[in-house]
């Protein structure tokens, strides 16, 4: 199946007598794109001279080179071991001048050197002491790398070309858009609202002022208003994730916090206010197709809820989210408040596609506004739970504000 990759061009540049080494370098990139390409969406494509370039008249040939491959190249390579190679009119070698002409265009410069034995019969001493005068130059700016045989060589830059490839993405992701967002999902719509929304909450007010009619009522009408605040003051928050990018994600492992950036409230996974059994469900879904909702069982795979300090945290891993879907963030989050507050929500990504975490933010605000109570029904709620001890087992409905939405109250 087709998929987009962004490819680097990495051009090998040494003189002659480096060649075993130069078709190692080629076979680890191929082995790296055999591994990785198709996760990491990144292809890297190896450029020699030999290769990547076509015979070309009244042209200096070195600069033939560099139009061809030199200057497209993202990363150089440069192999010596006792060669600096032939004077080109412009530099000491072919190989110095691809070096210098990449770093001067502000390109990463991956410099090897062999320690190889060599049979002292067949060194050009003149070369020999080229190279020694370069290479005694390069250490006072540059972090070379050394090698005693072709398969040290590989091993060495197997290892150290990960490195690289992971700094290209960096340095590419600057200022780009990042693939995910952090979103809320509206409970009443089922609509995206994005990565900062608001909302009001009504909470009851008890009147200092109200007069009893009977005292002993006083800890039923308590009870029954600390359940019914308790309950108005509960917030559910949908959080979703949302793969904008045109490509799929595979292997993420996120770390979620939650900090109070004003006022006061308390986490948790589970509606304090839902009766036993009550479950949730995990969505996907592509953007903009609300009614193609796919239902399936929440799984948390990592860490549960957690207080550390200010900030509650959890983890978990999902195995894939394609392109331009939206999924949901198990398990829910529900919000306990008493005032008004800003909750600010983070979400450290990681991915195998991804050459660093991806920190996406999102913060839902909070106003509370007080609302009076119908303390006739307070009243005849807290006066049942006076006559029957079992009513404080059982499940009542009142309307104690006087409103549409009617309130639930589990004993």
């Amino acid at each position: 199946m087709a998929y987009d990759s962004r490819v680097y061009r990495i051009l090998i540049a040494s003189p002659s007598d480096v060649s075993e080494e130069r078709e190692a370098a080629v076979r680890v990139m191929q082995d790296w794109n055999n591994l990785n390409s198709n996760n990491r969406k990144v292809v890297i494509l190896p450029l020699r001279w030999e290769t990547h370039t076509a015979p070309e008249y009244n042209v200096r040939p070195q600069e033939a080179i560099n139009r061809r491959i030199v200057d497209d190249c993202d990363l150089v390579v440069g192999i010596f071991w006792t060669k600096l190679g032939q004077p080109t009119g412009e530099a000491d070698s072919g190989t110095l001048e691809e070096i210098e002409r990449v770093a001067k265009a502000g390109k990463p410069v991956m410099l090897y050197f062999s320690h190889v034995p060599v049979d002292p019969d067949k060194v050009d001493l003149a070369q020999l002491e080229r190279l020694r005068g370069f290479k005694k130059n390069v250490l006072s700016n540059a972090l070379i790398e050394t090698f005693s045989s072709a398969l040290d060589f590989r091993d060495k830059f197997a290892n150290q070309l990960e490195l690289k490839i992971r700094d290209l993405q960096r340095a590419e992701a600057i200022g780009q858009p990042k693939p995910l967002e952090l979103q809320f999902l509206s409970s009443e719509s089922g609509k995206l609202e994005g990565s900062s929304t608001s909302t009001i909450v009504e909470l009851p007010e008890l009147s200092s002022s109200i007069v009893l009619p009977d005292d002993k009522l006083k800890p039923f009408v308590e009870r029954v208003f600390n359940k019914v605040r308790r309950e108005a003051g509960v917030v559910p928050v949908a959080l979703t994730i949302v793969n904008t990018s045109p490509s799929g994600i595979r292997n993420l492992y996120v770390e979620m916090s939650i900090e109070a950036a004003a006022g006061i409230f308390e986490v948790s996974h589970s509606n304090p206010i839902a009766p036993a059994g009550f479950a949730s469900h995990d969505f996907f879904w592509t953007l903009g197709e609300r009614s193609e909702v796919d239902k399936r069982l929440a799984k948390l795979t990592g860490e549960g809820l957690n207080k550390e300090g200010t900030q509650w945290k959890y983890s978990f891993e999902w195995d894939a989210l394609q392109p331009q879907r939206v999924r949901l963030v198990q398990p829910f989050i529900y919000l306990e408040i008493s005032e008004a507050c800003k909750a600010v929500f983070s979400a450290k990504v990681y991915a195998d596609s991804f050459a660093s975490p991806i920190i996406l933010h999102a913060d839902l605000s909070v106003a509370a506004r007080l609302t009076a109570l119908d303390m006739k029904a307070l009243f005849e709620q807290a006066e049942r739970m006076a006559r029957s001890a079992e009513a404080q087992t059982n499940e009542e409905w009142i309307d104690l504000a006087g409103k549409k939405n009617i309130v639930k109250l589990y004993q």
